[in-house]
């Protein structure tokens, strides 16, 4: 490791794309190896890199508009279910080296929390926020991983970023050509939505945009822009929660509810435990859709669930009906419930 983190100090630039290739190759998932990245001054180093080369370059303050596709190109991206691959056009050396120091840099600070804290305070994030917008997807890409690091730090921590109003710059890449900085846009997106200005992100087509990614094929996309929504949905005011509704769909939402992974049934409910919570109406437009208690049914159904995140969040969505008004709490207090209730207190 030593050897590895002294050679991206050397003046040679091929030298040091060669280091830092090598350097998060060996610690994307393992933590000790992290920490002691981080022990040889890993993150100080890694960050020297990033500032110089920024300093070099020009980069645009928008989005280029070629950069982001149009309808037709979203729907390619939505049935692709092929592994996420770039075009083979060659990078420079610059974009690689830009490449493989920030993925370096965004395994290394996930490992510790004072890494976090370090490395958003001492402004080192506007950089990488500015590399959002480099012509280059692989630099885009790494630079999206990087914010989504930054974005696990504390509500407190990562204020800079959302002052920076890095989400808005997040949301513009969601409709990039790119599937690999989509679904690591979207990484950084699930974070940060849960404490950013929602009212931004209703202004935007971010949205729309989360609905579409959440049809996709391939199910990293999916479970990420699933998870986006659900966040996005927590704690919010009445107009959010019906754009949500309005684009997602309740027909979307109860086939999520039926998906054959359980990751997205535990994630349909956490978003219908959000909708309806605290909202008397949105309990009422939840149990009169479909009829017959279509939505009710299925729920009840998941609190029997095998997996317990499932079970969990159904438990939690009928809490949240109950809490709606007498009506609601008589409804859900039927034998059936009562007797799974009773039957979960008392399972080993």
């Amino acid at each position: 490791m030593s050897v590895t983190i002294s050679s991206l100090k050397n003046p040679k630039t091929e030298v040091k794309v060669k280091a830092a290739s090598i350097l998060w190759k060996l610690i994307e998932k393992n933590k000790e190896l992290q920490v002691l990245a981080e022990h040889y001054d890993g993150v100080e180093i890694l960050s020297k890199i990033v500032k110089n080369e920024v300093s070099k370059i020009e980069l645009p303050k928008e989005i280029p508009i070629g950069q982001v596709q149009g309808p037709s190109a979203m729907n390619d991206i939505i049935e692709a279910n092929d592994p996420i691959i770039f075009s083979d056009n060659e990078l420079s050396l610059s974009e690689s080296l830009l490449y493989n120091t920030l993925r370096a840099l965004s395994y290394i600070v996930i490992s510790n929390d004072s890494y976090l804290k370090r490395v958003i305070g001492n402004g080192f994030y506007k950089e990488v926020i500015s590399l959002l917008y480099h012509p280059t997807p692989k630099v885009r890409s790494s630079a999206c991983l990087c914010i989504g690091s930054f974005s696990r730090a504390d509500k407190t921590a990562k204020q800079p970023l959302i002052t920076e109003h890095v989400q808005s710059v997040l949301c513009k890449l969601l409709g990039d050509k790119y599937m690999e900085v989509i679904e690591n846009a979207l990484r950084a997106l699930c974070n940060l939505v849960l404490e950013c200005q929602k009212e931004v992100i209703q202004s935007t087509d971010c949205i729309k945009l989360l609905v579409d990614l959440s049809q996709s094929k391939h199910f990293g996309l999916k479970q990420r822009a699933i998870f986006a929504l659900k966040n996005l949905l927590y704690q919010v005011t009445t107009d959010i929660k019906k754009s949500v509704i309005t684009k997602l769909s309740y027909n979307k939402l109860f086939e999520f509810l039926n998906d054959k992974e359980h990751l997205i049934q535990g994630l349909a409910l956490a978003i219908i435990r959000n909708l309806i919570y605290n909202s008397k109406d949105y309990v009422q437009e939840l149990l009169a859709e479909g009829g017959n208690n279509k939505f009710l049914n299925v729920i009840i159904d998941k609190t029997n669930a095998i997996n317990n995140e499932v079970k969990t969040e159904a438990i939690y969505v009928i809490c949240n009906i109950a809490a709606a008004s007498e009506k609601h709490k008589k409804l859900v207090m039927d034998d059936r419930i009562l007797g799974q209730m009773v039957s979960l207190l008392v399972m080993d």
